[in-house]
């Protein structure tokens, strides 16, 4: 288990490591505490190098950046080089999904930024598994109106079995399908958002309907 603290200080930021003891209950790692950005409000952890540790990326509101810290496969983190991934404004969710079907992991961080009314955008970085990444064709991509978006999914929507993006639209009651084409494009599903209930604040995704769609269900915070 990984927890951010002080998520709303603005400053550097740290997040604590919990182990499982196997009964329900947990405890602190050595060296837990692994520092962070300014507003960390999101983690995810994959292997992001190939080499079978959990790595973390992390999204850091005030700082508009994602963060990236390389496991060393003892429950201790070090920064990756070039680990400062500057993204958009407020970035307030990250998930991790192959966007591009090349077997390696990317990201998806959603903006907030800082206005009511501005688009909220969805930044694609794609990974070339040495903890690098590149910002893919057309990102970022605006979706919603802010603030704030509470949350992104990777999934499958169109059985196409090509990575989708699902975006929670606060300010606008909806979710906004984005979907994908297998290279990190991505673009916005012909129906339009997706209507729900008023401040809508999470999403998850699974299959109720007996069908394959969503089979990834990926989703952040």
């Amino acid at each position: 288990m990984a927890v951010a603290d002080d998520v709303y200080v603005y400053g550097p930021s740290n997040f604590s490591i919990l182990l499982g003891i196997g009964d329900g209950t947990f405890t602190p790692a050595p060296t837990s505490t692994v520092q962070l950005g300014s507003g960390p409000l999101s983690v995810a952890f994959g292997d992001l190098n190939g080499e079978g540790n959990a790595d973390l990326v992390a999204a850091n509101f005030y700082d508009g950046i994602v963060t990236v810290l390389l496991g060393n496969g003892d429950r201790s983190f070090q920064p990756a080089v070039n680990s400062l991934i500057t993204v958009g404004q407020f970035p307030y969710a990250v998930a991790l999904g192959d966007l591009n079907q090349d077997g390696k992991l990317d990201v998806a961080a959603l903006n907030e930024n800082s206005i009511s009314g501005n688009p909220v955008s969805v930044s694609v970085l794609l990974g070339n598994c040495d903890s690098t990444f590149i910002r893919a064709q057309g990102s970022p991509i605006a979706v919603g109106r802010s603030p704030p978006p509470p949350a992104v999914a990777i999934g499958e929507f169109n059985a196409d079995n090509v990575p989708d993006l699902a975006v929670v639209n606060s300010d606008s009651d909806s979710v906004s399908i984005l979907l994908g084409t297998g290279t990190g494009v991505f673009t916005p599903a012909v129906a339009g958002p997706l209507s729900v209930g008023n401040f809508p604040g999470s999403i998850a995704l699974g299959d109720f309907a007996g069908g394959r769609n969503s089979r990834h269900g990926r989703s952040s915070p």
